[in-house]
């Protein structure tokens, strides 16, 4: 049995620094109610495994990009998403019309 990869594959060991750090990740996402952290924890604590499994498919430049680019190009544009719903629910006030107004 065991884990679904090859013993002395080089994938043991970010594998199990993800196992050990997504619950700390996950812990402070649920203690700090912040539910975007779920997402990002899950995204982040899985990068090095998955850059170190893609490395056997696609080399050594590429499988970081895949691993890390993705997954931060998904935060981003989910920040960006935020930043434009902010900004368009609370618009800068126009200083003219402040004074107009007295």
């Amino acid at each position: 049995q065991g884990l679904p990869i090859p013993v002395g594959s080089g994938l043991e060991v970010p594998l199990i620094v993800a196992l050990i750090a997504s619950p700390f990740l996950l812990a402070a996402a649920y203690f700090l109610d912040y539910p975007r952290l779920f997402i990002y924890a899950l995204l982040l604590s899985f990068g090095i495994p998955h850059a170190r499994l893609m490395n056997e498919f696609v080399g050594s430049p590429l499988n970081s990009l895949i691993s890390f680019g993705l997954p931060g190009a998904v935060i981003v544009i989910y920040g960006l998403t935020l930043l434009f719903k902010f900004m368009k629910k609370y618009p800068k006030p126009n200083p003219e019309a402040s004074l107009v107004s007295q």
